[in-house]
């Protein structure tokens, strides 16, 4: 699985996150730093 976009509300977020990565072993990869319009970028 590449990515989950979904919608939260900013109070809920937290606890959505806490979701999926218990439940459903998710995690985050290490970022990397891309080039964007206004200069160096990092994305996660």
């Amino acid at each position: 699985m590449d990515h989950i976009n979904l919608s939260y509300r900013w109070h809920d977020f937290e606890e959505a996150v806490l979701f999926f990565r218990s439940v459903l072993g998710l995690g985050t990869d290490k970022g990397e730093n891309v080039a964007g319009p206004e200069g160096w970028c990092a994305a996660k």
